[in-house]
């Protein structure tokens, strides 16, 4: 069964032109490891998520300063919940009011997620001075859905991967010593992923060059 594709199988049945059901665990094998490709060129282990979990589940963090935490993507503030461990005890003790928290950014770009949580009162802030994570942050993490370069990407990756149990001997690897992307179907998907790449992800900081000339 596929889980957390970023495209259907049918999508990528019609590409490679199959209309049986005989190559059914392949295409979704294939689709599953281009999503979970572009997840780790897009951000870090376990990677970048274009896709929301289906409960909430709490992850811990330490704050940025006192204003800002930085929990990572997620699409919506309703149910989410706040709370601080304010004495260093390891005990989460303190849940914060709605009214007391806001997340951002304000204006969200085509489907992009919320990555922050600020402050809006000076009468709370979020606990410093600690080795241990001190914010606790519960919400449906990851994005409502996977945007179009993405989708575009994996149906590209996950051709390749399909189309490779049938190579036998032929030898395909990305090198990522490199830092220019050319003109092949796994770079074209690089490029797509490129800009959503966040810090951590392989793709984070490549150059992009021209492929023509």
């Amino acid at each position: 069964m596929l889980v957390n594709g970023y495209i259907q199988r049918a999508e990528l049945k019609t590409a490679v032109g199959d209309t049986t059901l005989t190559h059914d665990d392949e295409h979704d094998r294939a689709i599953e490891a281009a999503s979970r490709q572009i997840d780790l060129w897009c951000g870090p282990p376990p990677g970048r998520q274009f896709w929301q979990d289906a409960t909430a589940t709490p992850r811990l963090f330490r704050a940025r300063d006192r204003t800002l935490v930085c929990p990572g993507d997620f699409d919506a503030t309703a149910g989410l919940i706040v709370e601080t461990d304010d004495d260093a005890d390891g005990i989460f003790e303190t849940t914060w009011d709605a009214s007391e928290w806001q997340a951002e950014p304000f204006n969200r770009w085509s489907g992009f997620p919320y990555a922050s949580i600020t402050t809006t009162t000076r009468s709370r802030e979020f606990p410093l001075d600690s080795r241990r994570p001190r914010v606790r942050v519960t919400t449906k993490w990851g994005w409502a859905g996977p945007p179009t370069p993405v989708k575009q990407a994996c149906l590209m990756v996950a051709v390749l991967y399909f189309r490779s149990k049938d190579m036998a001997g032929v030898g395909v690897g990305i090198d990522f010593s490199t830092t220019t992307i050319s003109a092949d179907p796994i770079s074209m998907a690089m490029k797509l992923c490129q800009p959503l790449a966040i810090e951590g992800g392989l793709l984070f900081g490549i150059k992009q060059v021209p492929t023509h000339g």
